[in-house]
This record gives C-alpha cells, sequence and structure tokens, in this order.
C-alpha cells in the first residue's frame, strides 16, 4: 500500500470513530478571525491566510509568499455591553446615592435592573499580539511541495450574565484565559491519489496549550466589595488535522478536524472562597467542519456576455461541528451549524457578508501594505438551535505584518 493510500485510509478511520468518543467535554480553542467572521464564518475551504491556524491547516499550501503578523489585536463586544454601559452611564449618579432618591426613582431604577438589565448578555473577548509566520511553499521530490508555519496566539474571553435575585440581583461570571504555541507543516500533492483532477493538500497542527478558566455562578452584588475569584489552569497537547482539495482556481473543498483524538487539558486543584476545586483532566472533543469556496471568474448578464469579475469575489459554504452529539446534524440545529458567505476584495479594500447560523454579518476591512485595519458586526446562537438565543456583537481588530 503506497503512501497516499495509507494516509487515506488513516483519516477514513479517525472520521468512522469520531463520533463515538464521549469524554467530559472542555471548551474549544479557536481565536475566530474578524474577515471568516465577516462571512459568516464560511472559511475551511478558504482559509489563505493566517487564520488557517484555526480554520484549516492546509490552506497555508496556497501562500506562494512568506507571510509574518508582528502583531494583531483584536476586540470583540456583545451589543448587550454596550447597551449595559450606556444604562450605568445614564443612572451612575442616583445608583451611587440610591438610598437618598424619591421613591419614584427607587423604583424606576429596580424596575430596570429587573426588565432589562437582567436580560442582557455582557460578552468581551481580546487577543494580544498573536505572533506567526507562514512559509512560502518548499518543492520536494514526487511534485510535492511543503508550507510550514509557526505562531504564539493568546485569548480573553469573558461573559457576564445579570439575574433577579430575591432582594438584590446576582451575577453570574465565566471567564477563559488561553495561550498557545502551535506549529502547522502542509503538504500539498501536484499529482493526486487516483489521478483526480486538480491538486490535493494534507496538514496537521501540533498545539502546546496552557489555559486558565473562572467560574463564580450566582454572586450577588453585595459580595463585589470582597470579590476574589481564583483562577484555576490547566495545560495540554492536542492536534488538528485539515485537507484541501483544489479542483481547479475556481473550486475549493475543504475538511477541517480540530483536536482529531482529542485533547486532554489537566486542570490544577485551587480554593476558592473556601471552596475546594479539585484537579481534574477535560478533554477538548474532535470538531469536524467541511465548506466549499467558489471564485467566479466571469458574470454572465445574457448569452455569451459577461463582465469580468478578475477574482475580485469568494463565495463560500460551510458546515461545522458535525460530530456534536448534543446538536444533531440532520434536525432542529442543522442551520446552527450552516455558515454562508462572500468577499468582494481589491488591492485596499475588502467588503464581506454573509449568515452566521442565520443571522446576518457584515465585515470591512482597509489593506496599508503594513497596516491592516477591520470592522465585523455578526449574530452568535447561543442556544441549541437558530432563532433560539442570538447574542450581537461587534468586532474590530488591527493588525501589523508582512
Amino acid at each position: 500500500m503506497n503512501t497516499f493510500k495509507r494516509v487515506l485510509w488513516l483519516l477514513l478511520l479517525s472520521l468512522l470513530i469520531l463520533p463515538v468518543l464521549a469524554w467530559g467535554a472542555d471548551r474549544t480553542f479557536m481565536i475566530k478571525g474578524i474577515r471568516p467572521v465577516g462571512m459568516g464564518g464560511a472559511f475551511t475551504a478558504v482559509a489563505d491566510d493566517a487564520n488557517a491556524y484555526f480554520y484549516n491547516p492546509a490552506g497555508i499550501t496556497q501562500i506562494q509568499k512568506w507571510q509574518l503578523q508582528i502583531a494583531s489585536l483584536p476586540l470583540t463586544i456583545s451589543n448587550d455591553t454596550k447597551e449595559l454601559y450606556d444604562w450605568w452611564n445614564d443612572n451612575n449618579s442616583e445608583l451611587e446615592n440610591f438610598d437618598e432618591q424619591t421613591y419614584d426613582t427607587q423604583v424606576r431604577l429596580i424596575n430596570d435592573i429587573t426588565e432589562q438589565v437582567s436580560k442582557l448578555k455582557v460578552h468581551l473577548s481580546a487577543s494580544l499580539l498573536n505572533p506567526n509566520y507562514i512559509s512560502g511553499p518548499y518543492s520536494l521530490r514526487n511534485n510535492l511541495k511543503l508550507n510550514f508555519g509557526v505562531g504564539l496566539f493568546s485569548l480573553i474571553d469573558v461573559r457576564v450574565g445579570i439575574n433577579n435575585g430575591l432582594l438584590v440581583p446576582n451575577v453570574d461570571m465565566v471567564g477563559n484565559f488561553d495561550v498557545a504555541g502551535m506549529a502547522p507543516v502542509a503538504v500539498k500533492m501536484e499529482k493526486t491519489p487516483f489521478d483526480l483532477p486538480g491538486s490535493l493538500s494534507l496538514a496537521g497542527t501540533i498545539k502546546v496549550l496552557r489555559r486558565g478558566k473562572i467560574e463564580e455562578l450566582r454572586k450577588s452584588v453585595l459580595e463585589f466589595d470582597e470579590f476574589d475569584p481564583a483562577i484555576q489552569y490547566g495545560a495540554g497537547v492536542g492536534l488538528d488535522f485539515g485537507t484541501l482539495y483544489q479542483l481547479n482556481e475556481q473550486w475549493n473543498f475543504g475538511l477541517m478536524v480540530a483536536d482529531i483524538f482529542g485533547t486532554p487539558v489537566t486542570y490544577d486543584q485551587i480554593t476558592s472562597n473556601n471552596i475546594v476545586k479539585p484537579e481534574t483532566t477535560d478533554v477538548i472533543n474532535p470538531r469536524v467542519n467541511v465548506g466549499v469556496a467558489f471564485r467566479p471568474k466571469n458574470l454572465y448578464y445574457w448569452k455569451n456576455k459577461f463582465l469580468p469579475l478578475k477574482n475580485h469575489w469568494v463565495l463560500a459554504a460551510d458546515v461545522n461541528d458535525l460530530t456534536n452529539t448534543d446538536e444533531e446534524l440532520f434536525g432542529a440545529s442543522f442551520f446552527k451549524k450552516l455558515h454562508l458567505g462572500a468577499e468582494y476584495q481589491t488591492k485596499m479594500l475588502s467588503i464581506r457578508g454573509g449568515f452566521n447560523s442565520g443571522y446576518p454579518t457584515f465585515g470591512l476591512g482597509l489593506d496599508f501594505w503594513l497596516l491592516n485595519l477591520d470592522y465585523a458586526f455578526y449574530g452568535e446562537e447561543l442556544g441549541l438551535y437558530a432563532g433560539q438565543i442570538v447574542e450581537w456583537n461587534h468586532m474590530v481588530a488591527l493588525s501589523i505584518g508582512f
């Protein structure tokens, strides 16, 4: 059996066993790129920039000249966070002197908290620097080409929920803090197995993960003067797999399996508010995404009449998290897994749009050679199916690189 067939059989075997794995699940380490977010999250078969680290490492074989990202500073803030800030700004003086307010003002503030503030979903997410490098292609024998990369990535993600209490509101706070070193290696086969047209790329990424988490639930607002949450730290090593089949210059088909064998993360024992949280090992379950991308050359408006598009456009579609047994693929959760996107790109300007789990997205990018500025607005489903619990987010990013 030749090398190509061994690789294909190993991939097939891995995909067959993924749906039956059952571990205590930890969260996936995923930094959402602002470009994919603007495209509705459909990026598995696009993956032609540094976002390939997280969306499909096989995509780095599309990079023909080395790339170095010195720094990337993305920030995500939910629309509810802005509403809470505006409400606090408008009522700050009354809240600080609550006892001195009139009865009507006190009732209004309590009603605001009960009917409005308690329904807000506060979400903040940020990354710091994220330096990374992706090589150009190195020619190997047998029409093989190799690309590799190395990067250091970080993510801080905090969610706060305000709940109605019997007398005073209470707060849920969940914070996640991740740092990971990642190194993808990808090989492109110009001559594909079974003499298929086009080319096939296979890739693997090894990642070394250090993470921390805070989970404080139902904390009364009266306890916040002495609030000192403890961070439980953990560490693990994982492996991602990706493949990209390029039928021709227009059509790409991608497959991404994050944490292909499951990534165990062992957390230290800590004591928080006199409660002992024991040492524990959770596992990041495999996550399987598939996608297709199309780059139209022409826009036909009549028989044999067309406008040349000059590769400015890309259209993409993904179906994500195929093996998650809590969310059935061919059930109510299908549209949560579905992502559709498009991008119009020129040398300096990019305009993006799409649907992320059924919710519209929009993105805009400005490329000033070394400096990139991007913005995205998107809806994200927090429930089990599209239309259940939506969170609207604004995302901005500044990146510097070559």
